[in-house]
């Protein structure tokens, strides 16, 4: 899976966008899903970060190098 950006939906939810690489299927994640391949859990969204959480505890701050979102009124990808 490829990081694709934090995005934001018209009523401010926030979500991790994902694509993956053998379909090109674009997947979202939401606070407290786990990130496929890595296991870790999504603690908290910012505009501007995740902070993830692993099985012992130990948080993870990565940020949205990207800067990409989606207007208001925006279409939500699926998956």
């Amino acid at each position: 899976m490829d990081f694709r950006g934090i995005l934001a939906t018209d009523s401010g939810e926030l979500f991790v966008l994902l694509k993956v690489k053998q379909s090109g299927e674009n997947r979202r994640l939401v606070e407290g899903d786990i990130w496929p391949e890595t296991g870790l859990r999504i603690v908290k969204i910012t505009q501007t970060s995740v902070l993830l959480e692993n099985d012992k505890g130990e948080r993870f701050l990565m940020r949205d190098l990207y800067g990409r979102r989606t207007a208001p009124g925006a279409e939500r990808p699926s998956g």
